[in-house]
């Protein structure tokens, strides 16, 4: 077994293409657009070893000429973000609204007053919000179109694996080019020989399924030629003239051939990659922990189970996490209540990470925190951020006791119209609940009907429950048997024997 299948060659292969100003304009600004050319590559790796890129740039006339960076196209872009026919509008209505509205101390008439108001709420408000919302800001989505296409330093494929990108060129560097008559005549040349080859191409009878294919890329080149050679015969003292206007951004001043891609890409030259085979020889390092230098996508996290987590007596609380790429992963967490927030340390927290997720435990949740408070979850790996998850705190409630009643205590007199009254003792019986049962002497216990039953006097250390309508066949003799409910459970049972009063 090897890097690459038996019977193959190592080989990188690359496509590329010019994008039209428009496409280019839509993915990465009006700006950039008009500034740079927009160069699509396809590059597939079966070289055997992973590449690491340097850069793209091309090869004219032994010449070699490199691309424009990443940092320098994105600085074209926000500062399209700063200033740009739609933001500058947007900010001079909302000057505008407060600049109207600072005349408005310096009137004493009340009804002129208010007209201030109004045009300076019209304007800075009202338009302004109204233009926010005809002509959207797509500066921030265009910056994320160019992190996601355009070529980074260091950029590395792995063997059997392409990849897309795109590079940008300054449409200055070789506007110079397109004005030449010498290189315009020689563009003209390299166009009418690829043209004769495609034709050639196209008549020979193994190609007569790809023949319309052909004569079309040999006559989109002909008529490459025939504005290469307009333009050549135009020039003066060698330069062709330029067109559009100087002022008009929307008639902007460049040279005609700049119109035809296809003669952009034949001054262009041929495309060259500059990088290097990573071999790791010597360089191999194991870790428990590894993750991909370049992460095809950040880790996901979900909430697995409850989002309420119930914090234990000793203020330990446990949140469970499912999702994706969590090898490696770093939590990050945040506790917070209405008074303010803090960030918790890894000494604070224990992570156990599984093959399903991972459980996250805080040690010790302050009590300010335990009831109601939130706590904000995500994960880090490999540079890359998860999304955040949030889970609510709520204080446990300690289970209901009931004390035994004493023995003087354990005999309950019924009044004369079948009510009972029973005092309760015991602990963590505040909001309590009274679950009754009343049975004949010598006879089985029947639930008490919840109408019957009254509870007052509630504290956490006590209560008295009134149980009403007992028959006249249990007064004397007859068991009632008490428990109580709240969120922490339920107590055990404590049972008195009913007395009918002599």
């Amino acid at each position: 077994a090897g890097p690459i299948p038996p019977g193959l060659s190592p080989q990188v292969d690359v496509m590329w293409d010019v994008m039209s100003e428009h496409n280019c304009s839509d993915q990465f600004g009006v700006r950039t657009a008009r500034r740079y050319f927009c160069v699509d590559v396809q590059l597939g790796n079966n070289s055997g070893y992973p590449l690491i890129l340097s850069g793209v740039g091309f090869l004219r006339s032994g010449m070699r000429e490199s691309t424009a960076s990443y940092l320098t196209v994105r600085s074209v872009v926000q500062r399209e973000h700063v200033i740009s026919g739609r933001n500058a509008t947007l900010r001079v209505l909302q000057t505008a609204g407060v600049i109207i509205a600072g005349f408005e101390p310096f009137t004493g008439n009340a009804a002129r007053s208010g007209r201030i108001g109004i045009w300076s709420s019209l304007i800075g408000t009202v338009l302004a919000s109204a233009w926010d919302g005809l002509f959207p800001d797509r500066t921030v989505p265009q910056s994320a179109n160019l992190d996601d296409a355009a070529l980074r330093d260091g950029k590395v494929v792995p063997n059997n694996s392409p990849v897309r990108f795109t590079v940008f060129v300054d449409r200055e560097e070789i506007a110079a080019l397109l004005q030449d008559a010498v290189q315009l005549r020689y563009a003209a040349n390299l166009a009418r020989t690829l043209a004769s080859n495609l034709r050639a191409q196209a008549a020979k009878p193994e190609n007569a399924g790809r023949s319309a294919d052909l004569n079309k890329q040999a006559g989109a080149l002909e008529a490459a030629v025939e504005d290469l050679d307009q333009e050549a015969a135009k020039a003066t003292n060698g330069q062709a003239p330029m067109v559009g206007s100087r002022i008009n951004p929307l008639h902007r001043h460049r040279p005609k051939a700049e119109e035809n891609l296809l003669v952009v890409r034949l001054l262009l030259g041929d495309l060259i990659v500059v990088g290097d085979e990573i071999e790791y020889k010597q360089r191999v390092q194991v870790s428990s922990s590894a993750v991909s230098p370049e992460r095809l996508q950040a880790p996901q996290i979900k909430i697995e189970g409850s989002d309420t987590v119930t914090v234990a007596q000793d203020g330990s609380g446990a949140f469970k996490l499912s999702g994706t790429s969590l090898a490696g992963t770093v939590p990050n967490v945040t506790i917070r209540n209405a008074a303010g927030r803090k960030s918790l340390t890894t000494g604070d927290f224990s992570t156990l990470v599984t093959a399903d997720g991972i459980t996250i435990t805080i040690t010790k949740v302050d009590a300010a925190y335990q009831d109601g408070g939130k706590v904000d979850i995500s994960v880090t790996a490999g540079g890359a951020t998860s999304n955040t998850v949030t889970f609510t705190l709520k204080k446990q409630v300690a289970a209901p006791r009931l004390d035994a009643p004493a023995s003087d205590a354990a005999t309950v007199s019924v009044a004369a119209n079948g009510h009972a009254e029973f005092k309760l003792t015991g602990a963590s019986l505040a909001g309590a609940k009274a679950q009754v049962t009343l049975a004949k002497k010598g006879g089985s216990p029947a639930p008490v009907s919840a109408d019957k039953v009254t509870i007052s006097n509630t504290t956490d250390a006590g209560l008295t429950v009134t149980v009403t309508g007992i028959p006249a066949d249990s007064q004397d003799g007859g068991q009632v048997s008490i428990t109580v409910k709240t969120d922490g459970g339920t107590s055990n049972a404590v049972t008195f024997t009913l007395k009918k009063p002599q």
